[in-house]
């Protein structure tokens, strides 16, 4: 019901929107080419695309190629929506959207080979799980509430609590195993968004749409066009950040409301060097909190830079969320020593 158009006005697109694919970057993607495809079977001959993420660069994209007069406007100072690659600690990290999960089939993968961007293979098995006195625990023995934290909450970015039973069969995966962009993600959002025409800090207010076209108003005053597709996150509709008139339907409300936004965050620490296992990707930790700094990545394999990530997901993310940076380094400095000395 999310992705679903009003009228041939108002056109939706992002992760939430897809069916299939409603938590990755090939699912926001593959909406706004969808979404794309409506507009253009409207006969517009103008859209403005709110967002510049996945979803909205490929809307755009498309359209541009059609001779659409298209253009994005984007709150952030930055495009590429939850792909964010960050290079301040002289190697490049990212902060959200991370691995091609299943290559084979995989739009991003076709957009990774047309660009010619390096990718390296990522083996969830390459994983060794520790005790808080270094000592290593076979798989075997690694107790179940440890594995619903690693495969559930983290993969779902929530508790086991607040999932639905459905859940457990969206986001499915396509084949040929996982990679990562070595030098960063945000360099496929770079090359969709070369040409298009972009314009950032543009924050939307609200959306007012008749039968005679859409106006957008943001902090910068009125744009009029004939049609808009929306691309921004699911917290920002369901915070009601955007004004719409007329109201969006009761049934797309509802769909939003009924609609949950998980929390995942990533703490990375950079060392001087390595004093852990450079060929082992993930390091678990079995501590007395199964959910705090239990699970890592290991960068150097992909990089060859000193750094680990940790992520925490759901309640547990919320903790960490209200922890100051400081509080964070220390404890998971501490977890480091207890589980390699």
């Amino acid at each position: 019901m999310l992705a679903e158009p009003i009228g041939d006005r108002v056109f939706f697109a992002g992760e939430a929107t897809h069916r299939v694919y409603p938590a990755l970057v090939h699912g926001g993607y593959l909406s706004g080419r969808r979404a794309a495809t409506e507009v253009r079977m409207s006969g517009a001959s103008s859209a403005i695309v709110i967002g510049a993420g996945a979803a909205g660069l490929a809307a755009a994209g498309l359209l541009a190629e059609d001779g659409i007069e298209t253009t994005i406007l984007e709150a952030r100072d930055r495009t590429g929506g939850r792909v964010h690659s960050d290079r301040s600690l002289g190697s490049t990290v990212d902060l959200g959207a991370s691995w091609i999960q299943g290559v084979g089939g995989n739009p991003v993968t076709d957009l990774a080979d047309r660009f010619d961007i390096e990718r390296a293979r990522s083996d969830y098995r390459n994983l060794v799980v520790r005790d808080g006195q270094g000592r290593f625990i076979d798989r075997n023995d690694v107790p179940d509430p440890w594995w619903v934290v690693a495969d559930v909450e983290l993969e779902y970015a929530a508790d086991v609590e607040q999932l639905s039973p459905g859940a457990y069969d969206e986001g499915g995966l396509g084949s040929g195993g996982d990679v990562v962009f070595p030098a960063g993600y945000d360099q496929v959002t770079d090359a969709l968004a070369e040409g298009l025409d972009i314009r950032l800090e543009q924050t939307v207010l609200a959306i007012s749409y008749d039968e005679d076209g859409v106006t957008i108003m943001t902090i910068d005053g009125e744009t009029r066009t004939e049609v808009v597709i929306v691309t921004v996150p699911l917290g920002v509709l369901k915070a009601g950040d955007i004004i719409f008139d007329p109201p969006l339907p009761a049934d797309k409300l509802g769909a939003i409301d009924r609609l949950g936004m998980g929390v995942l965050d990533k703490v990375y620490f950079k060392f001087d060097e390595p004093f852990w296992d450079r060929d082992v990707e993930f390091f678990g930790y079995l501590g007395p909190d199964l959910d705090r700094f239990a699970y890592w990545v290991n960068m150097t394999p992909y990089t060859g830079a000193p750094i680990l990530l940790a992520f925490h997901g759901g309640s547990a993310a919320d903790t960490i969320e209200l922890m100051t940076d400081h509080d964070i380094i220390a404890e998971g400095v501490r977890t480091l020593r207890l589980m390699f000395g």
